[in-house]
């Protein structure tokens, strides 16, 4: 079994040649070179991307070599800036083997062979920038003002520079070097094969859907758009359910409750079926193959059951409330309806539900140790009180997941037993500190609660004024003209524009959240492991988090490690100056 600081963290030792006698800064090139490629598009590492990083070290080594080569580093950067390809095709992909090219992976062993023909016992990122002149790499061999005896002028360079550092201590200085997480790039384009493989198997059915929606909406605007009469008429349909049976039933003047909820079922009914073919199966298809189901892949069908039922209890009972306030408050009944669903919403948070589809999980009593006794500490120093439970074991739930439900004395940390095994604890207490991030010293967190329950303002303020101005009647028969072209097109728009606001308004929640996190604990080299080590046990993309934008949370905890390093110096600054004086 892996040790612990290598669960999540065993792509290099498996794939690098002589991962183990790489420093800890030839390990950050590494991994910067990863993140280079993931700005580019792709999700292997090249040799172009190995370069690059080099060119960003901020050590002497690098800058010392240039300089004896004879190179512009402004120039030979942006060359290779303008050099870099967008994401491949899928054949391309397919040629990639352990998450390298070949040109990558004959750039590794080169430094290998470097860094022992200067018989150096570590590998630094010299002995990179060795194995990448070996094996001639354009561009930068084009801007060489001499390359037929660069290599043996930068071999002289480094073995001026690096003969004294790396020939004594060797076992000392790596024992005692921190942990750098890399990016599983192996699994990486495993997973971008099987997902586009994934994405091609739904396609039909998405494409059949939305040719049987435009379809249907043909058929209903039939005689305004094609003026083809039909025997069958949406607006006389609606006429006959409003006026004959038991759904005239009017308890109040205009108020007509079986009418709205009959008419308005029927459309629920076709947005769970949707969602159900567009979004669960997609979902369900997603995380089996990242693995994070583990062998009980029947939780995640029994925690959609369960909220359906769930919300479809909530959908009717506001249809009920939404009709009575539109027969009390024609205009005004979409604003209270909103304010109601604002209040559901922050008692929901309060009580402290899982989130789907986390709610089908067991849950078992977390055992003390070490992660206990940090958390604990966290959380007083943020004021705050909660009891943690594990979710679920690992074989059940092979995921790494914290949750942080409820508010005040309903707080609740739910932590997965994968993540208790294989996160060390300063990365645990990070983690904990960016669930708790939201909260407040008394333990309410209404960001995520207002932000959810704002996003739909829009769509309901659309439907109200076009029941106001255009549908006169009880609550359902908006319908008519929210189902006519220009009323579908309206709110379609006014949809994906709330969808939009809220991405944008969710990314700025998790970036406050990382900066609080990291003021509270200070970790950086924490954040990013653990933000690394996330993607690498929950087989995640890491360019595909819709809310978590990966390689920009990291690079503002870089911004983060500037600033605060920059305001150090400042007050040293100040207080040598005030004892001066």
């Amino acid at each position: 079994m892996q040790q612990k600081s290598e669960r999540g963290n065993d792509w290099g030792a498996r794939r690098i040649p002589a991962f183990g006698r790489y420093s800890y800064r030839a390990k950050a090139t590494l991994a910067a070179a990863t993140y280079h490629a993931l700005r580019a598009g792709r999700v292997w590492l090249d040799g172009h991307d190995l370069l690059l990083s080099l060119l960003d070290e901020p050590g002497e080594v690098i800058g010392s070599l240039l300089l004896r080569l004879g190179v512009d580093r402004a120039r030979l950067a942006q060359v290779l800036g303008q050099g870099q390809q967008a994401e491949a095709s899928m054949w391309e992909v397919d040629q990639i083997h352990e998450g390298l090219t070949p040109l990558a992976r004959q750039i590794l062993r080169a430094a290998v062979a470097e860094a022992d023909s200067l018989q150096h016992t570590r590998i630094e990122p010299g002995h990179l920038f060795l194995g990448v002149l070996a094996c001639r790499l354009n561009p930068l061999m084009s801007v060489l003002p001499a390359p037929e005896v660069a290599l043996s002028l930068a071999r002289a360079q480094v073995w001026a520079t690096l003969q004294p550092a790396a020939t004594t201590g060797q076992l000392a200085g790596q024992s005692v070097e921190p942990e750098l997480v890399l990016l599983d790039l192996e699994r990486q384009v495993q997973l971008k094969i099987e997902l586009q493989q994934a994405s091609g198997h739904l396609l039909l059915w998405r494409l059949l859907i939305g040719a049987l929606s435009v379809f249907g909406l043909l058929i209903l605007n039939s005689n305004n758009a094609l003026g083809v009469p039909l025997p069958f008429d949406l607006s006389n349909w609606f006429a006959a359910l409003e006026r004959g049976g038991p759904l005239a039933w009017q308890p109040l003047p205009g108020w007509q409750p079986l009418f709205s909820v009959t008419v308005l079922l029927g459309v629920w009914l076709l947005l769970v079926v949707l969602t159900l073919l567009l979004v669960m199966l997609a979902s369900f298809q997603t995380l089996t193959i990242e693995g994070i189901l583990g062998q009980r892949r029947d939780l995640f069908w029994r925690a959609w059951g369960q909220a359906v039922l769930a919300w479809t209890g909530v959908y009717l009972v506001g249809v009920i409330l939404a009709s009575l306030l539109k027969a009390l408050l024609p205009f005004w009944w979409w604003l209270l309806l909103w304010l109601l669903f604002v209040c559901f919403n922050l008692g929901q948070a309060a009580w402290g539900k899982r989130p789907f589809p986390w709610n089908g999980w067991p849950v078992q009593q977390w055992p003390s140790g070490e992660v206990v006794q940090r958390c604990a500490d966290l959380l007083a120093r943020r004021q705050l009180r909660a009891r943690f439970c594990v979710l679920g074991s690992s074989v059940l739930l092979p995921a790494a997941i914290l949750l942080a439900t409820g508010w005040a004395g309903r707080l609740t940390i739910y932590l997965s037993e994968t993540l208790l095994q294989a996160f060390p604890p300063e990365e645990v207490e990070i983690l904990l500190a960016i669930a708790v991030a939201p909260y407040t010293a008394r333990g309410l967190a209404l960001r995520r609660p207002l932000l959810f329950s704002l996003h739909w303002l829009p769509l309901l303020a659309v439907v109200g004024l076009v029941g106001w101005f255009l549908a006169p009647g009880p609550l359902g028969v908006e319908l008519l003209q929210l189902f006519s072209l220009p009323g579908c097109f309206l709110a379609l728009g006014v949809g994906l524009l709330c969808l939009l606001t809220y991405r944008l308004l969710r990314i700025g929640g998790t970036y406050a959240c990382d900066r609080q996190a990291l003021q509270l604990t200070g970790n950086v080299l924490a954040f990013k492991n653990a933000l690394v080590r996330l993607i690498n046990i929950n087989g995640q993309l890491a360019s595909g988090a819709l809310f978590t934008p990966f390689l920009e949370r990291l690079k503002r905890a870089d911004l983060f490690l500037i600033q605060q390093g920059y305001q150090g110096r400042q007050a040293v600054a100040f207080s040598v100056e005030r004892e001066e004086r």
